[in-house]
């Protein structure tokens, strides 16, 4: 996992459900702002790409700084790197307020891991995969590779994979995918091409004994209008010799075949896969960049036909009323044989009620023993920010997004950067640490800042702690629709569900009924078999509720 991140508090209580996730209503988490820095020089591309807090609460950062002197500490210098070389590794006190070592260790760094001992596993592109010790003095095994490295990511014991790919630094389209899997002594256990057209990630179950990338493809797909292109979600899941164990989503574009991505309707909403990690509770997270509502998240990655029910929520957790702008869907699965488990979808809005921009490529995710959820990625103006440290009229920029294990509460939404990007996060006893990319000339929220002062396009990072900020529930009380009774011989009443789609699925996910709810109370029947059947309600204000009944005899 790309950081061990330990459960912030654990007084928040579980709530089991048949059927809806329904929101708990209880206020989980506070947040404020221990320290937010600029970190760069005066080059134009300096950037925080990796972060980790350290057992002790030590703090680090894999940046490109090019000129920098954070701290105005004479670096150490490792992996022939000399005092020029940009790609740095920062150490900071566990309140970020004070440098305690600058590293420089190649041109370029573009990612950062850790194991159970504290090790640090460096992603440095043409300079190779790097791994340091836990204070970032000595170089304990390094190897270069025939393309450039671009991710890597390190078991608590310390397995580890590495991504490598042709993609030249900040070419955000990293195309020719290669896995390198190295054991606990750091030899290499096997390495094979990830198959897919464009690769973003991978990270490492030592639990499963599984490794997984991300990514997605380009195709043409027959759809109402003809054919037209969309991009595709794919992952994918291997033993540690490279065997695959299986591949998800990765629809077609023909109509007659079973894979074709329009099979049960239009899903030509463009679908990125962004970034995959282990989190703590030993589920598989990743992120997708969505450009639609009409998006393949809303069907098994397995079965283009069987729905998969999302949590959603309010206007910011619901697709409606949006065009193209890219969106984030993210969720929780079984990184042994790739299930879908759980799912959540969010978005800005304009003050006008349409979506905007809030997508994850290029940021990251994390999951704390509970199943926390830590996101960082880049947004447009509309956030649904639960803390302003910048007040202003744009509410856009690098947004941190922290969700309860249900999805169904923010627990956390800001933003330190205005149109900055966010490129990573970890957390970790209480602290949370981000960076990311700010702009030129853009605003930067700093305090007890290392640097506070701009010196171009620069790096940045903040430091985040309990505090007093409150959550966010996100599905309004009155919202959720009733079905009774859940046990039927046939009969079924809705309520609460005007103007709404309601399909009736088996447990095969075979469609068994479709009805078009128009008034606020209605009944409807379902004529098939006894058995346990999903009811999906797709509301008008793009809410998708799950309700699971039992049909116990025949009519």
């Amino acid at each position: 996992m790309k950081k061990i991140i330990t459960t912030l508090q654990k007084n928040s209580f579980n709530l089991s459900l048949l059927c809806f996730f329904l929101v708990s209503f209880y206020s989980y988490g506070a947040y404020g702002i221990e320290a937010s820095s600029y970190l760069g020089g005066s080059g134009t591309t300096d950037r925080v790409y990796g972060s980790a807090i350290l057992s002790d609460g030590t703090i680090v950062l894999a940046a490109c700084i090019t000129d920098a002197q954070p701290g105005n500490l004479t670096p150490v210098l490792l992996n022939g790197a000399t005092a020029s070389s940009s790609g740095a590794i920062i150490r900071l006190s566990s309140d970020g307020r004070t440098v305690l070592s600058v590293t420089r260790v190649a041109d370029q760094v573009t990612d950062l891991s850790i194991d159970s001992q504290d090790r640090l596993y460096i992603a440095a592109m043409d300079g190779g995969a790097l791994i340091l010790n836990n204070t970032a003095s000595t170089l304990l095994w390094s190897n270069t590779f025939t393309k450039s490295v671009q991710r890597i990511d390190a078991s608590p014991s310390g397995r580890f994979v590495v991504l490598i790919s042709n993609t030249t630094f900040l070419n955000k389209t990293v195309t020719s995918g290669e896995v390198y899997n190295y054991d606990d002594t750091w030899n290499l256990a096997g390495n094979w091409s990830t198959g897919m057209q464009y690769s973003l990630d991978a990270c490492i179950d030592e639990t499963s004994q599984t490794v997984i990338s991300i990514g997605f493809k380009n195709i043409t797909a027959a759809d109402q209008s003809g054919s037209n292109p969309v991009d595709v979600s794919i992952y994918k899941g291997w033993s540690y010799t490279g065997t695959q164990k299986y591949k998800a989503y990765d629809w077609n574009g023909t109509r007659d075949d079973p894979k074709w991505i329009n099979l049960p309707e239009n899903n030509m909403a463009d679908s990125r896969g962004a970034r995959c990690e282990i989190g703590e509770d030993g589920k598989l997270y990743m992120t997708f960049a969505v450009d639609g509502g009409n998006h393949i998240f809303r069907y098994s990655p397995f079965d283009i036909s069987t729905p998969s029910s999302i949590v959603g929520g309010d206007k910011y957790h619901s697709f409606y009323n949006t065009k193209t702008e890219k969106k984030t869907f993210f969720g929780r699965y079984n990184p042994n044989d790739g299930t879908y488990i759980k799912g959540q979808q969010f978005c800005a809005r304009l003050s006008k009620g349409t979506g905007n921009t809030a997508h994850p490529e290029f940021g990251d995710i994390h999951a704390d023993a509970d199943g926390r959820v830590y996101i960082i990625g880049t947004a447009a103006s509309g956030l649904p920010l639960s803390m302003e440290p910048i007040p202003s009229g744009y509410t856009g920029g690098a947004f941190v997004l922290i969700m309860d294990p249900d999805f169904t509460i923010r627990e956390l939404s800001t933003r330190t950067a205005i149109s900055g990007e966010g490129h990573t996060i970890a957390a970790r006893n209480g602290k949370v640490v981000i960076g990311g990319y700010i702009p030129v000339n853009e605003t930067l929220y700093t305090t007890s800042a290392i640097d506070d002062t701009a010196n171009d396009n620069d790096g940045f990072f903040s430091v985040f702690s309990t505090g007093t900020i409150t959550s966010q529930n996100i599905t309004p009380s009155g919202n959720l629709s009733s079905i009774y009774p859940t046990i039927t011989a046939g009969e079924l009443t809705i309520e609460n569900a005007r103007n709404s789609i309601v399909r009736i699925y088996n447990m095969n996910g075979v469609l068994v009924e479709n009805y078009s709810i128009t008034s606020s109370r209605e009944t409807v029947f379902l004529n098939d078999e006894m058995g346990i059947y999903n009811v999906i309600i797709y509301k008008e204000n793009g809410v998708i509720e799950t309700h699971r009944i039992l049909k116990q005899k025949t009519n």
